[in-house]
């Protein structure tokens, strides 16, 4: 893991990383978008492994991810719900399954569980 993130006199970057560059702040992505992609990315990449193992292939999926934060500081997030949408399995057998074996495997799952509540949907359309 490696990022470096330059800011001007305001709240406004660029990140760079191994994988590209990225807009942070006013006019870019903020510090809770940053983590919501982070939570949607990691289950997803954990969530294909395990369908990978149990020879179901999918046609897309789609994660909403809405939290809240706290009002007392540190002002940390108190509830996740994630959202996510299932298109088109080859089996619809297993899905849910795995879907609840990417979470319990998924290391940003785990720590944002740490301090949140986390919830979720699944839609196997």
């Amino acid at each position: 893991m490696r990022a470096k993130i330059e800011f001007g006199s305001e709240f406004s970057g660029t990140m760079d990383c191994d994988r590209g560059r990225f807009g942070v702040g006013v006019g870019g992505l903020f510090p809770y978008d940053m983590m919501a992609g982070a939570l949607a990315s990691c289950i997803h990449s954990t969530f294909l492994d395990i369908l990978k193992k149990k020879r179901i292939e999918i046609e897309s999926c789609v994660y909403g991810v809405e939290g809240e934060k706290r009002s007392e500081i540190p002002t940390h997030l108190s509830t996740v719900h994630i959202d996510v949408r299932v298109k088109n399995p080859s089996k619809r057998d297993g899905v849910a399954e795995a879907f609840e074996l990417a979470l319990k495997y998924c290391s940003v799952y785990f720590t944002f569980s740490q301090v949140a509540k986390i919830s979720h949907t699944l839609t196997i359309e």
